[in-house]
């Protein structure tokens, strides 16, 4: 297995439940890991593009979600719909939910 990550990602989304956080973009820290079968070429169509997961979570964060665990799943599922894609797993941190520490959540999916 080949593991493809992509760490840090910054990405200004609109998220969150509470009255103050609608209308307005809030950062989020993403890191994802998407587990595959070693490319059997030396073609990125044979990989995962780490572009295209930087632009789907920018995608995402362009339409109200209300929950971190929401935007979490939706871009496991992206990266998921890849068919080397084994396992993926999402975590996303939040970092202005708290005053005194970061808030996050971590979305695990693998292909049945």
């Amino acid at each position: 297995m080949v593991e493809v990550c992509v760490t840090g990602l910054q990405v200004f989304a609109q998220i969150g439940v509470h009255a103050h956080e609608r209308g307005r973009t809030q950062l989020l820290s993403i890191d994802v890991t998407v587990t595959l079968d070693p490319p059997d070429a030396d073609r990125l169509d044979a990989s995962i593009d780490y572009q295209r997961i930087a632009d789907d979570a920018e995608a995402l964060g362009r339409a109200h979600i209300n929950l971190i665990e929401t935007f979490a799943r939706r871009l496991a599922t992206s990266c998921l719909a890849h068919p080397a894609a084994r396992q993926v797993c999402v975590s996303v941190q939040k970092p202005g939910a708290l005053r005194n520490g970061l808030a996050g959540t971590r979305v695990v999916l693998t292909r049945g």
